[in-house]
C-alpha cells in the first residue's frame, strides 16, 4: 500500500480527496460513488493496447501530481522551521 493514490484516498476525508482528483481534471460526476469513480480513474484498462497506454499515462499524471503537492507541502513546513528557528535565536 505504499502507492501514493492509495495514501491520498484513505487517509484524506472523502471530500478532499474529491476535490483533489477534480484539481487533476477528473471531476466526480454528480451522485457517483466516490469510490467507484476513483477505482475507474486509477485503474489500468488492457482491453487494447491504447486503452493501456492512456489509462498509465492517466495514472502517472496523477502519482506526479500528488508527489509535487507532497514536495510543496515539505518545502513549506521546512520553511515553518526555519522561521522558527530563527524566532527562537532571537529571543536568546
Amino acid at each position: 500500500m505504499d502507492s501514493p493514490l492509495c495514501i491520498n484516498t484513505t487517509t484524506h476525508p472523502a471530500m478532499q480527496a474529491v476535490e483533489w482528483f477534480a484539481s487533476c481534471g477528473f471531476a466526480c460526476p454528480a451522485h457517483y460513488n466516490p469510490a467507484d469513480f476513483f477505482a475507474d480513474v486509477v485503474a489500468i484498462d488492457h482491453r487494447s493496447p491504447a486503452a493501456e497506454e492512456a489509462s498509465k499515462a492517466r495514472v502517472a499524471l496523477l502519482v506526479e501530481r500528488f508527489n509535487q503537492q507532497q514536495r510543496q507541502r515539505q518545502q513549506r513546513e521546512a520553511e515553518q522551521v526555519s522561521r522558527r528557528a530563527c524566532a527562537q535565536t532571537r529571543t536568546w
